[in-house]
């Protein structure tokens, strides 16, 4: 009883193990990875942790995003799932930093509104 009992204990720790170690298999790999500078503004975001899906059209110059606020950005075909950092005065970034080689992306800024965990107020 004692020999089953370790058992099953050592099965959940190790399910339990291999849940923390699992990658994030819901984002989805762009045609050429966020570049370097990307970090500065954020990290990559789960799909399915996102809270809002933007849609980049053609017309689309400027994009507002929330201090810390995790989003999917989809364009030219291709979906990205970013949080952004936590901005004191706000901020902004190119699109293309996050989606090298998506035309689409190229004259598009990100907007990341000043954090309110910051203001003072």
């Amino acid at each position: 009883m004692k020999t089953q009992t370790s058992l099953l204990a050592a099965l959940l720790l190790l399910g339990a193990a291999s849940a923390w170690s699992t990658p994030a298999a819901a984002i989805p790999a762009p045609s050429a990875p966020p570049s370097a500078d990307s970090r500065l503004f954020g990290s990559p975001a789960r799909l399915d942790t996102v809270t809002r899906t933007i849609d980049v059209t053609p017309g689309t110059r400027r994009v507002l995003v929330g201090s810390g606020e995790s989003v999917a950005i989809r364009a030219g075909g291709q979906t990205v799932g970013w949080t952004f950092l936590q901005a004191i005065g706000g901020s902004s970034m190119k699109l293309a930093l996050l989606m090298p080689g998506v035309p689409q992306a190229k004259d598009v800024y990100i907007q990341i509104a000043p954090s309110e965990i910051y203001s003072g107020g």
